[in-house]
């Protein structure tokens, strides 16, 4: 269970600073693009949707490690990297502390990010039905009589868009053109609105809902709202949603000035039908030409005379803001933060409540800290556990300069007399190289009739297939202060 409880807390913690830091960049991509095509936009919002979940659940995801060897040897001397012998620097950790939440905090924000995934699954599933519902009830259109002139403009909107038959359904739910369907989209008309509009208004509304249709876009709307339903509790996807709808209806937009009407007739049509229909409500999970809260910003966009990025210039922008966005994912993903709770105890807690510190002699007649362990109990038999190591740094005037350093330590457990966990940490193997985070196990050991007396014996892994990483600095021999 505990385990389980790092994994959401972990994903959790992660997920609130890494959307909105994607976010921020791919509007900084989608700005670059923003004299381009509306779907060279609205693929970069994708990849940030995409990224959205990816990215914190990397966070989870085991790193790989290289076969890992029990190291045993003498009392460790962890000098500073100065002092140290060669190779050990890159042993030496920076100092980083873990995302720590108190057990009952914890627990609340685990049983709340239920309660929301519960939440939002659910208005999903009760849009869906709606959905099916409205489709069932709707009446095909191809059995009525349509207007000559109507089935005509329907042809030639087919045509346009290199689509096979498109259901033309009617039902009084809708006030307004719009789709639905994943597997077999169809339209779904006003009554008598193949028989009243004017033709500039039919050529708008079924150009833009067929161009919905060629893109697929109702299938992917809905497989986005799936993949976001685990980071559905985040505020900053409102902002993610809004620029997926705005680029998506401004590339049907742009796809149907294109290929079956001018542009200022295009969005005379579109301001008529809007106002025709103003007040009316779109049912939950349709895509629909007249979405009033986005139609100011599309006008703007088709009646804008300002040149725009040529073919290949666009494809250009749009890679340089991909790989902005992929390398922001692969930055904040070497960021990922870990949550770190109490692991269960099962052993004999008490022989380890304390202060273990461990000493070495550099010289005879000095004898300087090298590490501590301290153990607490956080109640229930559960241990905390904080690592420190003495990192000394030996002047010219012969005086020695201390500092503390404490890794991330994780999964604490006690089994009957040994104690285990886990230490995260960033380290530097040599200098011309980047920092990298590193996990490996440490296990204590309690020996001794007096059980003041221990020895830590630490398990190391490194990155897998690294051959240049040299070896880790042996175990030290810890006794309780106190």
């Amino acid at each position: 269970m505990e385990s389980v409880e790092r994994l959401v807390l972990t994903f959790l913690i992660n997920t609130v600073w890494q959307i909105p830091a994607l976010l921020v960049v791919a509007t900084l991509g989608a700005r670059l693009l923003r004299r381009g095509p509306a779907r060279y936009r609205h693929a970069l919002w994708i990849g940030a949707l995409a990224a959205s979940v990816l990215l914190p659940a990397a966070s989870l995801l085991p790193r790989r490690t290289a076969p890992r060897t029990d190291i045993r040897g003498p009392v460790a001397v962890f000098s500073g990297r100065d002092q140290a012998p060669e190779g050990w620097p890159a042993w030496m950790p920076t100092d980083s502390k873990p995302a720590q939440l108190p057990d009952g905090l914890a627990r609340a924000a685990i049983v709340v990010y239920g309660l929301s995934l519960g939440i939002h699954a659910l208005r999903l599933a009760r849009a869906w039905r709606w959905t099916v519902r409205l489709a069932r009830s709707a009446r095909d259109a191809a059995l009525l009589d349509i207007p000559e002139p109507a089935a005509v403009i329907a042809a030639r909107c087919r045509e346009a868009f290199g689509l096979g038959r498109v259901p033309l359904l009617c039902s009084a739910a809708v006030d307004g053109p719009v789709t639905l369907g994943a597997r077999e989209p169809a339209i779904l008309l006003p009554p008598a609105f193949l028989e009243q509009a004017p033709s500039d208004h039919l050529i708008a509304a079924l150009g833009h809902e067929m161009s919905h249709i060629r893109r697929r876009d109702f299938l992917l709307n809905l497989l986005g709202e799936l993949w976001l339903l685990p980071v559905s509790f985040h505020p900053a996807l409102g902002w993610l949603r809004r620029r997926l709808a705005e680029t998506r209806e401004m590339a049907c937009d742009e796809a149907t000035v294109e290929r079956l009407i001018a542009p200022r007739a295009y969005a005379r049509s579109l301001l008529a039908m809007a106002s025709t229909f103003a007040g009316s409500s779109r049912p939950a999970y349709t895509l629909g030409a007249l979405d009033a809260d986005l139609l100011e910003v599309r006008m703007r966009r088709l009646l804008d005379s300002e040149p725009r990025l040529g073919a290949r210039r666009a494809r250009a922008t749009l890679t340089v803001a991909a790989l902005l966005l992929a390398a922001a994912t692969l930055t904040a993903a070497g960021f990922s933060l870990g949550a770190r709770t109490a692991g269960a105890a099962t052993g004999d807690l008490h022989l380890f409540l304390g202060t273990w510190k461990g000493e070495y002699s550099p010289e005879p007649g000095l004898t300087l800290p090298a590490n501590e362990l301290i153990i607490r109990d956080l109640g229930g038999g559960k241990p905390e556990v904080t690592l420190v190591w003495f990192l000394h740094h030996l002047k010219e005037d012969g005086t020695v300069k201390t500092d503390r350093v404490s890794p991330q330590v994780l999964d604490a457990r006690i089994t009957g007399r040994v104690l285990r966990f886990r230490t995260q940490s960033q380290m530097q193997y040599r200098p011309d190289l980047p920092k990298e985070q590193v996990e490996f196990d440490q296990v204590f050991e309690l020996f001794g009739n007096d059980d003041n007396q221990g020895t830590l014996r630490q398990i190391w892994s490194s990155l897998e297939g690294r051959h240049d990483v040299p070896p880790p600095p042996p175990p030290t021999i810890l006794k309780r202060q106190g």
